[in-house]
């Protein structure tokens, strides 16, 4: 992982954030147990890692094809009250990674921002700034997937300067300076290593140039990971 998260360790089932050494978080409820008052708001604060574990465990009911059955209907009239997404996931626009699916998570659970190549500009940025700003979302997680084609796209244009239709140019040249490192660093699947690094330098990117994630990943109260989904197996994995 980059330098300016390097303090950030995390396993399938652990996550430590920097000097806070948090506790053990104690055991959350079902999540259809959780109960939320008259503004929509959660009644039990999640932290970062009761948030990341919680993805985790959705996400191995998910690969077990064991997802929990969620009354969406009598849901709706409090959620329209108010939303408070416990975590927010900036993913890939590709049809095939749907983040509420992959963490076997409800409406209103997660903050979702998307954009093909999961990079960070501005308007990016600005999303997840509101999440953590307006809405106390605790937890980023800056989620890549296998065989990206918007990854693929700027290894294309890194390596044999591919000339790209319409806008997509300025999309992708998001994406190139992870596939130029990605070129360099002798990998043997180099679309995977592009896809990783990619990760990497969008974790960097929210941190550095965001002023309002920065400050909250400072003070501990924010913890800004990376992940990989498999398209195939289902299982998301973290990147470091």
């Amino acid at each position: 992982m980059c330098n300016t998260c390097s303090s950030v360790s995390l396993s399938r089932r652990h996550l430590l954030i920097g000097s806070l050494a948090l506790a053990a978080a104690t055991a959350l409820p079902p999540q259809s147990a959780i109960a939320l008052d008259t503004h929509g708001a959660p009644a039990i604060a999640v932290s970062p890692k009761e948030a990341w574990d919680r993805l985790m465990l959705g996400n191995q009911r998910f690969l077990d094809n064991t997802r929990r059955n969620v009354d969406f209907a009598a849901a709706r009239p409090t959620l329209a009250l108010g939303q408070h997404p416990y975590a927010a996931v900036l993913t890939c626009a590709d049809s095939r990674v749907v983040p509420e699916l992959a963490f076997d998570q409800a409406p209103g659970d997660l903050f979702v921002p998307r954009v093909a190549g999961n990079f960070a500009g501005e308007d990016e940025i600005a999303s997840l700034e509101y999440a953590v700003a307006s809405l106390n979302t605790r937890l980023i997680v800056v989620l890549g997937h296998s065989r990206c084609g918007a990854v693929d796209a700027a290894l294309a244009v890194a390596r044999d300067n591919a000339d790209l239709p319409g806008f997509l140019p300025k999309l992708i040249d998001n994406i190139v300076p992870a596939a130029n490192k990605a070129l360099l660093s002798g990998a043997d699947d180099v679309l995977a290593e592009a896809v990783n690094e990619n990760i990497r330098m969008t974790i960097s990117n929210l941190i550095t140039r965001s002023v309002v994630i920065g400050a909250a990943h400072r003070e501990g109260k924010l913890a800004v990971l990376g992940a990989h989904y498999d398209l195939a197996s289902g299982e998301v994995t973290p990147v470091s």
